[in-house]
């Protein structure tokens, strides 16, 4: 080492006197080398370089401390002292210099702060580039920052920076505060050597806030509100920062139904630091009543406060109400109808309209009114022009019960009040409603009965009914009258109508239906006793068909059954019914189709569609219920009675044959007698007509049929079947048969469309 030592010694002093020479002039030093330069490059002392390997190999002692080597590995000029080697130049680090730039956005407690951003600047002081600097989660939060994060506007996890180079560092803000105060942001990389950090103070959130809120104009209840009546707010910013925010839905109304804020105002409102906003809201609707109006601020997330108003909807003014009248006749035991009505005239004297008025419970009866109400829910919203009337109704319901003066009296403010009296008729009137056929020569007979005298008269019919005479008008009396034949082919109402002085009365309905009615093609479905049926049915795999149709007037489709697809009117003489396929299997589905004609008179025809099914099966099935004593009869095979008569035992009791079904197309009847330890099902016919000894038991095709049990020629023989039935249960007599099961499956009512079992 001391070699080398020289040798180091050797070249500078060599190098000092080749190149720059030495200063003996300086009093202060002891060594003095002047640098020169030849104009072209730098001249000066150059040193021995080496790696950190090579110079940590070296072997040292104490005399060589004070040994000046360069570092190529760690880019400085190190000197051994204190038995180890240390840099004399700053580290890399120390030539880099952060800088807190500010931020940017709007920073308030519980206000988000997306889209704010923090930024700082690291500059590269020294001539050297450095490289691979990662800068990426170089800033923390601290303070008021609970609730915030943040992510860098770019990558910075490998920067490269060259001598004298910058670089500014944009962090993006995420989160909303929630709370107030200082909040810090530092910077800190390259294990701490290069930091910096900047302050910003997050607003709390009361300090913008709602001073006054205030309601414009004039309100009168049912007056609609104008360009006038207006909500203003006022808002004041204590902070030290801008702010904008939605102010859209901060007004509310309460107190007074009908009237609102209008929608979409201030959506977006600047309000400047130390400033103050006014802001005013437009009203729409209709007060619909007096009393007192709420107008309020509700705060948002921006701005506080708790500021409300109100202020007096009067009750509108100059109006009245006259002319009532009260309709219809009243009479003990008659229900009334919607011309039993109450009539009242209002009038609106201002140059405005009134909107909404309310005047349900408006009207009253009293006095003989027993068994009458007004109808609920009448007059609840309606308008009276500007310097106008308007003229409302009442309809009355129910069945006067007690005669006498009954009173309606209609009161509200500020209209007033008006009041009617009328008399509640004390007389009956039998029957109200006559009915006659078309082209008929009738007459009619109605009794009055009546305490007080009574005239009739005869309400648009005099052309084709005649009264004949009158008797008893003082008291209780007859009315006789006779019709001419009706020949329109519309159906014909009239009235004849008696009432007492008073004007109560009551209208005899006299009714006539068209001269021609309506008659179609369809054939009517029968059913016959001769096997199988017609063929006028719809087949099972749906098809459409046209019938004439017969009626001088005019007729719809009113309905049909829902296994017909559609049933339309092509023209008025042509109806088109389509069937729907079946895909159920059973017996003949049956339905009506009805037309409507003549005003509410109806023709209901019959139709049908064939049944859909599967032939009898030529073998038993395997999974009925037994294992022997089975027969099938294919179409057109006679079953005998002793067949069809049987009887079922279900050994364990507790079957009460619920599954069983009897159809008494032929009266078959069903007993079921439960012992105590069996349940007995007999099956029988009783028919006088029927022929018991081996009658054609296909009738009853027309249904499905699954008939089982016992059969006992010597006990059910078809003769005084109850009593035959009792003798049975006797203990002494058991059935002479072993336990067996019948099925019978009759074919369908055609070779087409057979039944199943």
């Amino acid at each position: 080492m001391k070699n080398i030592s020289t040798i180091i010694i050797f070249l500078l002093f060599c190098s000092v006197n080749a190149q720059i020479g030495v200063n003996t002039e300086e009093p202060k030093a002891t060594l003095h080398i002047k640098p020169t330069t030849n104009g072209t490059q730098a001249e000066g002392l150059l040193i021995p370089s080496l790696t950190e390997s090579q110079i940590q190999a070296m072997p040292m002692t104490e005399e060589q401390k004070g040994l000046l080597i360069y570092n190529k590995t760690q880019d400085c000029i190190q000197a051994y002292t204190q038995n180890e080697w240390a840099c004399l130049e700053k580290s890399k680090a120390n030539y880099l210099v952060a800088e807190y730039l500010g931020s940017t956005g709007v920073w308030m407690q519980n206000i988000s702060a997306d889209g704010n951003t923090i930024k700082f600047k690291v500059v590269n002081h020294s001539t050297a580039g450095f490289s691979s600097l990662n800068f990426q989660n170089a800033l923390t939060l601290n303070g008021a920052s609970q609730g915030l994060s943040y992510i860098a506007s770019e990558d910075y996890s490998n920067v490269s920076l060259a001598g004298g180079q910058g670089k500014t560092l944009i962090y993006n803000i995420t989160g909303t505060p929630l709370s107030y105060g200082t909040l810090t942001a530092n910077f800190s990389s390259l294990n701490n050597s290069v930091t910096a950090f900047g302050t910003i103070q997050v607003q709390e959130q009361s300090a913008v806030k709602a001073l006054s809120v205030e309601l414009l104009g004039d309100y009168i209840s049912n007056k609609r509100v104008t360009s006038e009546n207006k909500v203003r707010l006022v808002i004041h910013n204590f902070s030290n920062q801008p702010v904008t925010t939605n102010l859209n839905q901060v007004i509310t109304l309460s107190g007074i139904d009908g009237i609102s804020v209008k929608p979409n105002q201030h959506k977006s409102v600047p309000i400047p630091v130390g400033k103050e906003v006014t802001l005013e809201y437009n009203l729409q609707g209709v007060p619909v009543k007096a009393g007192n109006l709420v107008a309020a601020f509700n705060p948002n997330t921006v701005v506080s406060g708790n500021a409300n108003t109100s202020k007096q909807v009067t009750l509108f003014s100059n109006v009245s109400v006259s002319n009532m009248q009260i309709q219809g006749d009243y009479v003990v035991n008659q229900a009334m109808t919607s011309t039993n009505q109450v009539q009242v005239t209002l009038t609106n004297n201002n140059n405005y309209v009134l909107e909404r008025i309310n005047a349900k419970d408006a009207l009253s009866l009293s006095g003989s009114f027993q068994n009458m109400a007004v109808a609920n829910g009448q007059n609840t919203d309606f308008n009276i022009p500007a310097n106008g009337t308007k003229v409302i109704s009442y309809v009355l319901t129910g069945e006067p019960k007690v005669g006498g003066p009954m009173t309606a009296k209609w009161q509200q403010a500020p209209f007033g009040t008006v009041s009617k009296s009328k008399t509640v008729a004390q007389f009956n009137v039998s029957p109200t409603t006559f009915y006659f056929s078309p082209n008929q020569n009738g007459n009619g007979t109605i009794t009055v009965s009546s305490s007080e005298p009574w005239q009739y008269e005869i309400l648009g019919i005099s052309e084709w009914v005649t009264v004949t005479g009158a008797t008893g008008q003082n008291g209780n009396g007859t009315i006789t009258f006779t019709t001419q034949p009706h020949t329109s082919a519309t159906p014909e109402i009239g009235f004849i109508r008696i009432y007492r002085a008073d004007e109560n009365g009551v209208k005899v309905a006299i009714r006539q239906p068209p001269t021609d009615d309506l008659t179609t093609n369809i054939p009517q479905v029968e059913y016959p006793n001769n096997y199988p049926f017609s063929d006028e049915k719809f087949s099972n795999n749906g098809e459409t068909k046209e019938y004439t149709v017969n009626y001088n007037g005019n007729w719809e489709v009113q309905s049909y059954p829902d296994w017909v697809e559609s049933a339309t009117k092509v023209n008025n003489t042509t109806l088109r019914v389509t069937a729907k396929p079946r895909t159920e299997p059973g017996g003949i589905t049956i339905g009506y189709l009805a037309l409507s004609y003549g005003a509410d008179y109806i023709k209901r025809i019959e139709i049908a569609q064939k049944q859909k099914a599967e032939k009898c099966p030529s073998t038993v099935p395997s999974n009925l219920r037994a294992d022997k004593g089975y027969k099938v009869y294919p179409y057109k095979e006679q079953a005998t009675f002793d067949e069809i008569a049987t009887l079922y035992e279900e050994r364990d009791g507790d079957d009460d044959f619920e599954d069983v079904t009897i159809y008494r197309y032929y009266n078959l009847q069903k007993k079921i007698i439960k012992t105590t330890n069996k349940s007995r099902l007999y099956l029988s016919f009783h028919d006088n007509n029927f022929n018991k000894a081996g009658g054609d038991t296909r009738g009853t095709a027309w249904r499905p049929s699954y008939l089982s049990g016992y059969i006992d020629n010597n006990i059910i023989d078809g003769n005084n079947i109850p009593s035959r039935i009792d003798r049975y249960l006797e203990e002494d007599n058991k059935p002479q048969f072993p336990r067996a099961t019948m099925v019978i499956c009759f074919d369908g009512l055609d070779e087409n469309t057979p039944s199943k079992p």
